[in-house]
């Protein structure tokens, strides 16, 4: 049976984390490495509302983002993390026990998107993976997805790449989307568009 390229990926890379610290594995297995990632998490906390009410936490991974989000005071009253690697599961839960947050982790394969699964409605929802590798990457997934969370979650986010590489995670990305297309495309405002280096946040 054909594993998806991205499951395939995540999943040696979380292999190899299993030998190093808990800070190393938790950003091991992402591709945009702790930079990346901080920097991403930085934007949440700083434009998404509603982290201290329900959290829908899409592409969650070992929970860091919940971390982030108690050491700045914003502590979910729920949360649920659905992620595609069943072996994130027990490190989120443990994290969610640890930091005293009332949550679940739901798995999604990574073969389903999320337009076709239920959501439950949220006061904040997040998808903060890089969405083209998830095969995100085309006009009508991105607006699809964006629509999506809008109708769940009176807050949230969702990030994508301003570059993008056909062969999931290689090497030679090249520039895909510009600051004007994201805004055609979901009618947005200047200030709901946030670029980081590679990508950029959408947050409403």
């Amino acid at each position: 049976m054909d594993v998806h390229p991205v499951e395939a990926l995540y999943r040696r890379r979380f292999e190899e984390a299993r030998s190093l610290d808990a800070k190393e594995a938790d950003y091991h297995a992402l591709e945009q490495g702790e930079y990346g990632t901080e920097l991403r998490h930085q934007a949440v906390l700083d434009h998404v509302n509603g982290l201290d009410g329900r959290v829908l936490d899409l592409g969650c991974g070992t929970g860091l983002l919940v971390e982030k989000m108690v050491a700045r005071g914003l502590k979910p009253t729920s949360y649920l993390g659905i992620d595609g690697m069943p072996e994130r599961e027990a490190p989120l839960l443990a994290r969610l026990t640890r930091l005293g947050v009332n949550g679940r982790f739901e798995l999604k394969p990574m073969d389903v998107r999320f337009e076709d699964i239920t959501l439950p409605v949220a006061d904040a929802a997040l998808f903060v993976g890089l969405m083209g590798f998830w095969g995100y990457h085309t006009q009508r997934h991105v607006g699809s997805i964006y629509r999506k969370l809008r109708c769940t979650a009176a807050h949230g986010c969702i990030t994508f790449p301003m570059i993008w590489h056909p062969q999931q995670m290689g090497g030679g990305y090249y520039r895909r989307w510009e600051p004007t297309d994201i805004q055609d495309l979901l009618g947005l405002k200047r200030k709901n568009l946030i670029l980081l280096e590679r990508e950029f946040v959408v947050a409403w």
